[in-house]
């Protein structure tokens, strides 16, 4: 009970801290905080140096995170401390690849109601991250590592990781990531999406490869060239609009319509609205309330709903945009 209360107590006195302004006194708290046995303290002292921005912290941060890699399973359970540590030490700046390196490698398996687990996916992603900050010269071969991990975590972490990089490497890796595949859908989709970011000219015809109705990844591929606001990626949303033959695949192209937010895209989902078949109509008005605070579009709206006497579509109209 007593360890329980001092853990406890320490928890406490760094929720405090994390409130005051930084001073020299607090600085020794966090200092003996990150030397605590229990790695809830240690991970809540790290989150409290990151808030403090605690550049002379760093070789304590240093030294809690090598105590434990040591019998990580047990002192370390889902590397709680270990994953704040990092977060912290990519917010500090630091410099040093080394401690990253160990991090983005490391595998710990933890016993679960069935098989044992990997609770490092996190880790390996936060390492993936703090190397791309500090500008690692080989961090695209760590990223190509992380692309292909077990743990899809992981591999969502590191195409995050490449679109923040960007650059050229990063449109190559992400490339290769939607040819090969993965068994997470959202994990290409995603791919997609970072590529629209990355280098949205020579991604778009590749991305749009995507909007046949046959693809898996047509709703991932139409919100990447939606959310791109490119200019000509109207035009091949549109085009797949036209060649769609169900409605469903219609209307998954509603929403990507709307997020494009050009006006050519927004007269295609009023004429929708207007003729469309009831269904796909309302679809569309749910869709085109990202437009509920623009009065102009809103109106326009209002007018091809009045065109329509489904109950439907005048329900969709109603919890959209408001009676």
């Amino acid at each position: 009970m007593a360890k329980r209360d001092t853990t406890q107590a320490a928890l406490d006195r760094l929720r405090e801290l994390e409130s005051e302004e930084p001073s020299e006194s607090g600085l020794v708290e966090i200092r003996q905080h990150l030397k605590h046995r229990s790695n809830h303290v240690v991970g809540r002292g790290a989150q409290v140096a990151q808030e403090w921005k605690a550049n002379e912290l760093i070789p304590y941060l240093e030294k809690a995170f090598y105590r434990f890699m040591e019998n990580p399973v047990k002192i370390d359970p889902t590397c709680i401390a270990k994953r704040s540590i990092v977060k912290c030490l990519e917010q500090l700046e630091y410099t040093s690849p080394d401690l990253m390196l160990i991090g983005i490698r490391h595998v710990q398996m933890e016993p679960m109601w069935g098989d044992p687990e990997d609770t490092a996916p996190g880790l390996r992603g936060a390492c993936g991250r703090a190397l791309a900050v500090m500008r690692y010269p080989e961090v695209y071969l760590a990223m190509a590592r992380l692309l292909v991990d077990p743990e899809a975590e992981a591999r969502r972490s590191a195409v995050d990781t490449l679109q923040w990089l960007g650059g050229s490497e990063s449109e190559l890796l992400l490339r290769t990531k939607v040819l090969a595949g993965d068994v997470e859908l959202d994990i290409v989709a995603s791919s997609l999406h970072a590529l629209m970011q990355v280098q949205p000219d020579r991604s778009l015809p590749f991305v749009a490869e995507y909007l046949d109705s046959t693809s898996d990844l047509m709703e991932g591929a139409a919100l990447a060239l939606g959310e791109s606001k490119h200019p000509k990626a109207f035009s091949y949303l549109a085009e797949a609009w036209e060649r769609a033959e169900l409605e469903s695949d219609r209307q998954t192209l509603l929403l990507p319509l709307a997020l494009h937010r050009s006006e050519e895209a927004f007269a295609l989902l009023i004429e929708v609205v207007a003729h469309a078949r009831a269904g796909t109509a309302a679809a569309a008005v749910t869709a085109l309330g990202l437009y509920s605070r623009d009065e102009d579009r809103a109106a326009a709206v209002r007018r091809a709903v009045e065109t329509r006497t489904e109950s439907a579509i005048r329900a969709a109209y109603d919890s959209v945009f408001g009676t």
